[in-house]
Parts: C-alpha cells; sequence; structure tokens
C-alpha cells in the first residue's frame, strides 16, 4: 500500500510566494551582476587605451586649428570612434587582447577611409567572438547538466570520457557539439535500457502474480532469457510467458509425458482462463489485450525439462498466443 500525504493549502501557498520572491530576487541580481560587469569593462577599456585617445585629441584639435588658417587646406574631422570603440570592446564576453590593439589601430588611423575599413573589421570580429564565448558558455552548461545524468547510468565511464573530452574543447575555444551529441545519444540509450528493463522486470512480477491468483506454480526451470516465466497448469503441463517490449507470448508446454488429446485439453483449460489472466494483469497496472489466438491441438507443445526429470526436451512449435500489453500510468 502507498500512502499518499495532501498539502495544506495555506502552506502551499506560502511556498510558491516565497519561490516567486527568490526568482524575482535572483533575476535582480542577475542583471545588477551583468551592469556592473559592463561598468567595469568598460572601465577598463578606457584606462588601456587612455593614451591612444589623448593623441587622437591632439590630432583633432590641430586639425581644427589648422581648418581655422585662412589659405590653408580644409582637414575633415573624422569620425569620433572613442565612444562606439569602448563600447563595442565593453561587450566582449571575454577578454581578447588582440581585439583591443586592433581597437587602438583604428583610432590611430589617420586616414578617414582606413579607419572605417579597420572599423568594420573590429565590428565582425567582436561580434565573433562574442558567438563563440556563448557558445563556449551554453556547452560547458550542458556538459555540467549532462555530468549530473551519470549517477543513473549502469556505465557511466564511456560517458564520462566524452563529457571529459568535450570540457577540453569548449576550453581551447573549439566547437565541441559533436562531443555533446555523442554523448546525449549514449546516455539516452543507456537509460532507455534500463528503462526497459524496469518495464519488463514490472510486467514479469504482475504475471507472476496473476498466474498464482488463477491457481499456477511458478517453476524453476532453466530459461533463455530473464523474460521468460515457466508455470505449472496441471501434473503434465504447464505455460511458458516470454515478455518481450510490448508484448507476452503465450504457449502451452508439457513438463511430462503426454498425448495429444491432453495436450489439446490443457490448451483448452488455458483458453478459459485468458480473461482471469487479462483482467490481473490490468489490476497490477499493465492494459492487456489478445492480439493472436491459435487453436488448441494445432501444434504439439514444446517440452520443458523439469529438474530431476529423466523427460527430454522437444523442440517449441508455433503454437504462440501473443497478448499485448501496456503498463499504465501509476
Amino acid at each position: 500500500m502507498i500512502a499518499s500525504g495532501t498539502l495544506v493549502a495555506g502552506n502551499s501557498d506560502a511556498m510558491l510566494r516565497q519561490c516567486d520572491e527568490l526568482e524575482e530576487k535572483l533575476a535582480r541580481s542577475v542583471n545588477e551582476l551583468e551592469r556592473r560587469r559592463l561598468d567595469a569593462r568598460t572601465h577598463q577599456v578606457m584606462a588601456g587605451m587612455q593614451d591612444i585617445l589623448v593623441e587622437m585629441q591632439q590630432r583633432e584639435q590641430r586639425a581644427a586649428a589648422a581648418a581655422s588658417v585662412p589659405h590653408e587646406p580644409v582637414v575633415p574631422l573624422r569620425v569620433d570612434y572613442a565612444d562606439k570603440i569602448s563600447a563595442r570592446l565593453a561587450s566582449l564576453r571575454v577578454d581578447a587582447p588582440e581585439l583591443v590593439d586592433a581597437a587602438r589601430d583604428v583610432l590611430a588611423a589617420t586616414e578617414p577611409a582606413r579607419a572605417r575599413l579597420l572599423y568594420a573589421d573590429l565590428v565582425d570580429r567582436i561580434e565573433e567572438a562574442n558567438r563563440r564565448a556563448k557558445r563556449a558558455e551554453a556547452q560547458r552548461t550542458e556538459v555540467a547538466e549532462l555530468r549530473a545524468q551519470l549517477s543513473h547510468l549502469p556505465d557511466p565511464d564511456p560517458v564520462q570520457a566524452l563529457l571529459d573530452q568535450a570540457a577540453t574543447t569548449v576550453d581551447r575555444n573549439v566547437d565541441s557539439e559533436g562531443l555533446l551529441a555523442r554523448a546525449r545519444a549514449a546516455i539516452t540509450w543507456q537509460l532507455d535500457r534500463v528503462a526497459a528493463q524496469s518495464d519488463r522486470e514490472f510486467v514479469r512480477q504482475a504475471m507472476e502474480d496473476s498466474l498464482r491468483e488463477l491457481g499456477y506454480d511458478v517453476l524453476d526451470v532453466n530459461v533463455e532469457t530473464p523474460g521468460t516465466l515457466v508455470v505449472r497448469q496441471s501434473g503434465t503441463h504447464g505455460l511458458r510467458a516470454d515478455i518481450r517490449d510490448g508484448e507476452i507470448s503465450l504457449r502451452a508446454v508439457r513438463l511430462a509425458t503426454s498425448d495429444a488429446a491432453a495436450d489439446r485439453d490443457a490448451e483448452d483449460e488455458f483458453c478459459r482462463r485468458v480473461p482471469g489472466l487479462i483482467s490481473g494483469m490490468s489490476r497490477r497496472g499493465l492494459t492487456s489485450s489478445v492480439k493472436e489466438q491459435k487453436l488448441p491441438g494445432l501444434y504439439t507443445p514444446e517440452t520443458i525439462s523439469l529438474p530431476g526429470s529423466s523427460i527430454r526436451p522437444a523442440p517449441r512449435q508455433d503454437a504462440v498466443q501473443p497478448t499485448v500489453h501496456k503498463r499504465n500510468a501509476r
């Protein structure tokens, strides 16, 4: 018996309010951290380029003074890239000294056309660097999330090796999507096997309990797979159940020397018990239905040797009565 408790409405509402308040505080904290990071980056960028900014200002002052002198050629004032560049560099998600150097080249350029080209190239490189950084952050997060699933795997070592390799690849600023895809597939495959095994064990137990309820005795015999169950129906006959994914194949078997008439009677007896079997499995969480049923007496049943018996096993024939099953939500 499984006892389930009921949450008190007041306590539940209070917990929900606390969760909402906590989420709001976390969101505000994240925004504040991002603002501080941007401010710090801006100050860092401006401090690192202070010398070139002073030089650029002096050049522009000289150009403006020359433009005011009569008969001197007019020097066009250059575009003010300082604010644009500082904002771009402040948006960088990672340190990139080479981009800071490229920004200095833009500010140092005396020809407006060259400055425009260098600035456009700088913008492209900063955007690409941010794309790579964002991808790396996402992949590091995924590596951590996938590592959290290792404890649920029957064989975590191969997946652990893939994730270690992926983490190293990300640290080198290289795309690790291929390794992560392999790790995801390996985790899914193992978890699917675990779930399938759990389902088979559940079905076997439900089947065994339902057959016992109908008066069958479960026999200890050598079987081909853990999903095979053999039960006694009478002194000479029994039932073999082969449990596979989504289906149970049922057939009458001989447990001792018998003849065709006794075989047919045993199969008739089991057919009469099928509705009770389906009902019993339904009560235990399995929705079942008969997919196919063969007429009794068409095939000679397989002979199964019991411990201590001198009877020789006979080959299995195709007198199969498959029952489709589906596990109910519990």
